[in-house]
């Protein structure tokens, strides 16, 4: 094998060998996180698996301790302090949900790594499943349990093994909408989509010809029907529009006489898990002010601007009512580039947040 695969994992029997030194032990897997993470953080990865499927590998804990976990994470902090930092598992979500021993070890696992002061950003599950199916109000109540450690939950990896295509069909949308419309779960990994390319064929979306499986228009259907919110309309007299949203990001045009505006808006919940409060965008009558974005407002909140018209002036205001505006600190004109980032501070603490770019400001 190449140098740059062996970098890529570490074989069971290299560590089984080292099995009666725990120093050396510890140290090939030391050595083999100053490997991985640099290369990784090299190609924009963001989200690690620190640690996956402990449950399974209680001989190498018992080799150097479980306090090793917990280094372990400290290490990759240390070399990529922005990652996320997740743990992952098995069998928790799956069978059910009656395998209430590998719950119980899981919950106990992370209790004790949190109280240990490890680097901990997140909750891996897997979801692994055959016809033993577990029922939503059960995947809730699972994940009920495990968000009371106050940490986001991601499925790292699903698919349903079955030759029931419609029941499968079925099930998916049943799976992925629990998962979608839980507060504490934050993404969802499908472990393959193409029938010849994974580890479990009868969990595709697309069979071996090609086509697409109940299962893949039922996914589909949920992604660009059932979540996917196209809105359009005249304003009102204040000249604003109002629409219901699933959060994401959207591309919004306005015309104002012969006059086009188009921008992108992230609508996204707050970070601290609060409801937000209504997004909205509005450009005013007359073309002196090219685009207006009004959002939640939260601290350290970043602006990110494609312009399309220069020279523009930007104006940044705050308002605890949507009536009444206060410039904030932070305004600046545009020095001949089309593309600006800022990071703007609240000092205060306003409900939305306003920013303004045009030529009559």
């Amino acid at each position: 094998r190449s140098r740059r695969q062996r970098q890529m994992c570490i074989r069971d029997r290299e560590l089984r060998d080292l099995s009666d030194d725990p120093v050396a032990f510890n140290a090939r897997i030391i050595e083999h996180l100053e490997e991985i993470v640099p290369l990784m953080k090299a190609r924009g990865i963001r989200e690690y698996d620190v640690i996956n499927e402990l449950r399974h590998l209680s001989d190498f804990t018992d080799i150097v301790g479980l306090e090793k976990v917990v280094s372990w994470f400290h290490k990759v902090r240390e070399l990529d302090p922005d990652a996320l930092l997740y743990i992952n598992e098995n069998s928790i979500l799956v069978d059910g949900g009656r395998n209430t021993a590998a719950q119980d070890h899981y919950f106990d696992l992370i209790e004790y790594l949190l109280e240990q002061g490890t680097p901990l950003d997140g909750i891996g599950m897997q979801g692994h499943s055959s016809e033993a199916t577990t029922p939503p109000t059960v995947l809730w109540s699972i994940l009920d349990r495990f968000a009371s450690f106050g940490l986001p939950i991601r499925i790292t990896e699903y698919d349903l093994g079955t030759r029931d295509l419609e029941g499968q069909a079925a099930y998916d949308r049943d799976f992925t909408t629990a998962i979608f419309s839980h507060p504490a779960t934050v993404g969802m990994t499908r472990w393959g989509f193409y029938e010849p390319q994974m580890w479990r064929p009868q969990g595709a979306l697309i069979d071996a010809r090609g086509n697409l499986k109940p299962n893949g228009e039922a996914h589909r259907k949920l992604l660009f029907e059932t979540w996917h919110t196209q809105a359009g309309g005249e304003s009102d007299a204040e000249g604003l529009f109002r629409s219901r949203a699933f959060f994401g990001t959207y591309r919004v045009r306005i015309t104002v006489g012969e006059a086009v505006h188009e921008g992108l808006v992230a609508f996204r919940r707050d970070p601290d898990g609060a409801e937000p409060g209504p997004l909205t965008v509005a450009v005013p009558l007359g073309d002196e002010i090219s685009w207006i974005e009004v959002r939640p407002a939260v601290d350290g909140v970043a602006i990110d601007w494609t312009a399309s018209r220069l020279p523009l002036q930007y104006r940044f205001e705050l308002s605890d009512d949507l009536v009444l505006w206060r410039e904030a600190s932070l305004g600046l004109s545009d020095s001949g580039s089309d593309s600006i980032s800022w990071q703007l501070s609240l000092e205060d603490d306003p409900v939305f947040f306003r920013f303004r770019a045009g030529s009559g400001l």
